[in-house]
């Protein structure tokens, strides 16, 4: 494999002599032709069968060098052709996936805007946030007036085409929200936009995005209603008789599950469209259930879109956190909250900070608590369906929850929390590149992430991280902080349980004063 990896590196790189480590191999016949591009990416049946084997099974072939376990769509057969390549021909493969994953994107965007009938002037537009690993999924939000009829197009369009989805094909999402522009990519004003208000708590980011931030106690405990349904399954082992705040809040998230249940249950009877799409092709159940709840996705955020950009009224509920979660709810492996989305997407991956404004204490702090309960539920729910992995790749896998609930609990007013989340971002994250579990054996690593390579199992290591997260959010859902007002270095908002100082740096002028009044009175006693 190394050999493989060297050959390939050294193809790419455009060198007319071969490296001194490949001089001994120098008279192979790979070192002399090109890569057998007709074997790796041959023709457009090709094409087809990797999509039919699916992003997900085939990096995760890429990643242990057999056939991996399934994944969240399909498991890889070993008759695939994916698995017939060598190490590095899989690695040009995914490259050259890649690149077509990005170009099908950008090419159904065009088409899709185009198709769009609107007096905005199309003034729409998509970008990509996360990973840029030949391995990671390109997940897209779309944004713009016209953002939720084109996310709707390009998935229509590409499923009747293919008889497949983006999310199986190339691990590719579509997103319409939560997330806004109020200026065009070519400096245009967006007309209609809804201006701020209660029933639209908006907050500018960058020069042309906006997101919604909640203002009171019925916005976020709307926030936390949502986050707490990835909590349920954990419900009745954990969070039952053990800590009342989380079992009030996950009591409002059942209530929700349950009427969102029905609606998917329904949605086939409900909407002739859905009906008529599904029966128009020979889809598999996987391809149908993702049919259904990219539907619902646009349906949900139809609402918002009219809301925001037309200026039309909201449909039942007058609370726009409500609408706009549940387009959330039913879109692939996405945040539910707007919380979530500004706290990780927004301030940590794109690095703006939001200005909270006038908003109290107690609503910023659930703004940042509603976040790390939905990273435990996604940390929870991938690694108890974790299957065919060693458990220390696993832990690694998955650090990137743990990095981003500490993250969000430090902002939460915390700076132990926040100190934490620094050192999983040092210790552990980079290591998500490379897995290599021996170096961090050498370095003690485990220690940051509260894992004892020793003794425990995934089941174990994962109960103790429930447990201690749990308590941890329970705590600051009861506690009552006075904000201090000056800036925390780390970012996150510094609190203490006394009373403060009138004025911020109070006590320490009263002891400078102090002093120069003790060397007033020597200076006096030296003069007589």
């Amino acid at each position: 494999m190394k050999i493989m990896f060297d050959i390939y590196i050294y193809m790419k790189s455009g060198l007319r002599k071969a490296p001194p480590k490949l001089k001994k191999i120098v008279s192979n016949k790979m070192l002399c032709d090109l890569p057998d591009i007709d074997k790796i990416l041959g023709n457009r049946q090709m094409l087809k069968d990797y999509l039919n084997e699916g992003w997900e099974a085939i990096t995760k072939n890429y990643k242990s060098g057999q056939v991996s376990s399934p994944g969240k769509e399909r498991s890889l057969n070993k008759k695939n052709h994916f698995d017939t390549l060598e190490p590095a021909e899989k690695t040009l493969a995914l490259e050259f996936l890649g690149s077509i994953r990005k170009y099908t994107v950008q090419s159904y965007f065009d088409c899709a805007k185009a198709a769009v009938k609107t007096k905005t002037g199309n003034l729409n537009e998509y970008f990509a946030a996360g990973s840029t690993n030949i391995t990671s999924d390109y997940d897209v939000a779309i944004t713009g007036p016209d953002a939720n009829e084109i996310m709707w197009l390009m998935f229509k369009k590409f499923v009747k085409k293919f008889k497949s989805s983006l999310p199986h094909s190339f691990d590719s999402n579509l997103y319409s929200s939560p997330l806004y522009i109020h200026t065009a990519e070519n400096g245009t004003k967006i007309d209609k936009l809804r201006l701020p208000g209660p029933l639209f708590p908006r907050v500018n980011y960058g020069s042309r995005n906006f997101t919604l931030v909640p203002y009171n106690k019925v916005h976020v405990n709307e926030e936390l209603a949502w986050a707490g349904i990835k909590l349920l399954p954990i419900f009745e082992t954990h969070i039952k008789g053990k800590h009342a705040k989380l079992q009030g809040i996950l009591s409002n998230s059942r209530q929700l599950k349950t009427e969102l249940d029905l609606e998917c249950q329904t949605a086939e009877g409900k909407y002739p469209e859905l009906q008529e799409f599904i029966n128009d092709g020979v889809y598999d159940e996987e391809t149908k259930h993702i049919i259904k709840n990219y539907f619902l996705q646009y349906t949900s955020q139809k609402v918002c879109q009219d809301f925001v950009y037309k200026s039309h009224s909201l449909k039942g509920k007058q609370n726009f956190f409500y609408h706009s979660n549940k387009a959330n709810y039913f879109s692939s492996e996405a945040y539910y909250t707007s919380s979530a989305v500004n706290s990780i997407v927004v301030e940590n991956q794109l690095g703006h900070k939001l200005d909270f404004g006038t908003r109290s204490f107690d609503v910023k702090r659930k703004i940042y608590l509603t976040a790390a309960i939905e990273n435990l539920g996604d940390m929870v729910n991938h690694m108890t369906h974790e299957t065919g992995s060693k458990l220390k790749k696993t832990i690694v896998k998955y650090s990137k929850y743990l990095y981003r609930i500490y993250f969000c609990l430090g902002k939460a007013g915390d700076t132990k929390d926040a100190e934490k989340a620094d050192k999983i971002k040092k210790d552990i994250i980079p290591f998500r590149k490379t897995y290599n579990t021996q170096v961090m054996d050498k370095l003690n690593s485990w220690k940051t992430i509260d894992f004892d390579s020793k003794t425990d199992t995934l089941k174990s290591y994962l109960d103790k991280i429930i447990k201690k997260v749990l308590k941890n959010i329970e705590d600051k859902l009861n506690k009552k902080y006075n904000l201090l007002k000056r800036p925390a270095t780390t970012g996150q908002i510094i609190t203490q349980k006394k009373k403060l100082p009138v004025r911020i740096g109070a006590g320490r002028r009263r002891k400078t004063l102090k002093k120069k009044k003790l060397k007033r009175k020597r200076n006096r006693r030296k003069r007589k």
